[in-house]
């Protein structure tokens, strides 16, 4: 259809099964800290959720947003 959609969330494991992209934002003043194009596939299953691909795409975010709080 062509349509983008937006989601705002706290949580990284929502962001990461839902998103083909994830932006995270700086402190104030509020600008883009990041910005992540994810790496699984278009179409998932809940089942990418027990899926290794995932867990260290969790990783790379955890640490991502880490790095982002520290600087």
């Amino acid at each position: 259809l062509g349509q983008t959609s937006l989601f705002v969330t706290h949580s990284i494991g929502e962001a990461a099964f839902l998103a083909d992209r994830i932006v995270i934002l700086g402190t104030r003043p509020g600008h883009i800290a990041a910005d992540i194009q994810s790496p699984l596939p278009a179409e998932r299953e809940p089942a990418l959720r027990e899926a290794n691909e995932y867990f260290e795409f969790l990783k790379a975010l955890r640490q991502r947003f880490r790095a982002v709080a520290e600087s």
